[in-house]
């Protein structure tokens, strides 16, 4: 029976919270609604974030979430800095609202230019809070910490180089001019890196032997056909001698030594 008594008091006691959150706020977001044009009274639900939604929200950020003092000690005050904004906040909304209904005296201008002046700086507090709870994080501390060893061994690292740079430049030189030298000949070891190719095709050309101008067609002199001689000569050139037998070149008229005997 305790038991169940137990939880029904814890759970009335997130309700009784849960009320009065949501009445807080309520009054809260009247307040800061009035600060703004007809036509961003919507934007006015952003403003709780540095109030009531705020307050929770650092809250659980130290609960739950918050690793090393840098986060446990920010989000520790931002809850307590966002209670007491939205304990003002609302107090202001209800002197404001009680004023306008003749309730009380009305609010002078200096008062409500304070508690606005006050709103924006509590909405400062908590963006300047975020960007710190984001810094403070293990990591990133670590990383920031680890950049900033690194960058003094980079800064010995150049100082030690330039003392000795007169010494280094004597032995490195050659190396690179080596290596200058290998690249530069593979690069223009080709006449066409040089742009070379076209001049040499010219040249080529202009070398070729001319042709005979006084020949037909610029043919060889060997290719030449000539002239047709008269048919009765031909018969004459090309008609064997009656007197010469076949295969021995002797005259008929002589006995062949081979059939003597």
């Amino acid at each position: 029976m305790k038991t169940f008594w137990r939880g029904i008091a814890k759970v009335m006691f997130y309700v009784i919270g849960a009320a009065l959150l949501i009445y807080t706020s309520s009054r809260s977001l009247d307040f800061i609604s009035s600060t703004l044009p007809g036509n961003q009274q919507v934007v006015g639900f952003l403003g709780l974030a540095a109030t009531s939604v705020g307050m929770v929200t650092w809250l659980m950020l130290f609960m739950f979430h918050a690793e090393g003092l840098g986060q446990k000690v920010t989000a520790g005050l931002m809850v307590a800095i966002d209670m007491a904004g939205e304990i003002g906040l609302f107090s202001a909304d209800t002197l404001y609202r009680s004023a306008q209904s003749g309730m009380i005296a009305a609010l002078t201008e200096d008062e409500v230019r304070s508690v606005i002046i006050a709103l924006s700086a509590l909405i400062a507090i908590n963006i300047i809070s975020t960007v710190a709870y984001h810094l403070l994080d293990s990591t990133n501390l670590r990383n920031m910490r680890e950049a900033f060893v690194r960058d003094q061994l980079e800064a010995k690292a150049l100082e030690e180089i330039e003392k000795r740079g007169g010494q280094l430049a004597q032995q490195l030189a050659p190396q690179l001019a080596a290596q200058w030298i290998e690249e530069f000949e593979q690069r223009f070891s080709d006449f066409r890196a040089l742009g070379l190719s076209s001049s040499i095709k010219a040249k080529t050309g202009d070398n070729q032997p001319v042709a005979n101008k006084d020949q037909p067609n610029n043919k060889p002199t060997s290719l030449i056909s000539h002239p047709i001689l008269p048919s009765q000569n031909s018969t004459q050139v090309m008609a064997p001698p009656a007197a010469v037998v076949r295969g021995n070149g002797h005259n008929r008229d002589k006995p062949d030594p081979s059939q003597a005997g």
